[in-house]
């Protein structure tokens, strides 16, 4: 196996031929250039199947000429949209919205007191059943229910009612309080 350098040198040394041959596929300069690069980078990630007394003029031509088949390929798919007339019709749901719903309920469920919180997570998000959240917990079964009901009810609230943040907060530290 060629090092590094050794390896880099000599596909250095085939970039004009490469870039003729690029050129001659697909009759574009800036495909061509990208082929090329997509070539390059092949090799490169591996080069390690390159065997030194090969040829490797032979061996990156066979990798742009695979290339170049992959982006014909590829492009049988594409549909051709210079005045938008396809793209408009899309309609794509935007990508953040359930990452900011997911961080939003993250925050709210932050307000619920710790033991209606720790019952929550352990057996929504941690896949724990009620007995062995009970374990965890060290309380009876009927506390873990009932802990885990008062948190999906605080949450249905707070989700459905932003009004009602404060006052819940008053009441869960006034829960806290007696407990």
């Amino acid at each position: 196996m060629l090092d590094s350098a050794h390896f880099s040198t000599l596909l250095l040394d085939q970039m004009p031929a490469l870039r003729r041959r690029a050129v001659s596929l697909s009759r574009d300069k800036i495909k061509s250039e990208d082929l090329v690069q997509i070539t390059v980078l092949n090799a490169w990630e591996h080069r390690e199947r390159f065997e030194e007394n090969t040829c490797l003029r032979a061996w990156l031509f066979t990798i742009l000429r695979n290339a170049f088949i992959s982006g014909i390929r590829s492009q049988r798919h594409e549909v051709q949209d210079t005045d938008n007339q396809f793209s408009s019709q899309v309609d794509v749901p935007d990508a953040q919205h359930d990452a900011l719903v997911l961080k939003h309920l993250m925050s709210l469920i932050e307000t619920l007191p710790d033991t209606q919180r720790t019952a929550l997570l352990l057996m929504g998000a941690d896949g724990y059943s009620q007995q062995e959240a009970a374990d965890i917990c060290k309380c009876s079964l009927g506390t873990i229910k009932s802990r885990v009901s008062r948190a999906r009810a605080t949450l249905n609230t707070l989700l459905n009612d932003p009004e009602a943040r404060p006052a819940l907060r008053r009441s869960a530290n006034a829960d806290l309080m007696s407990a």
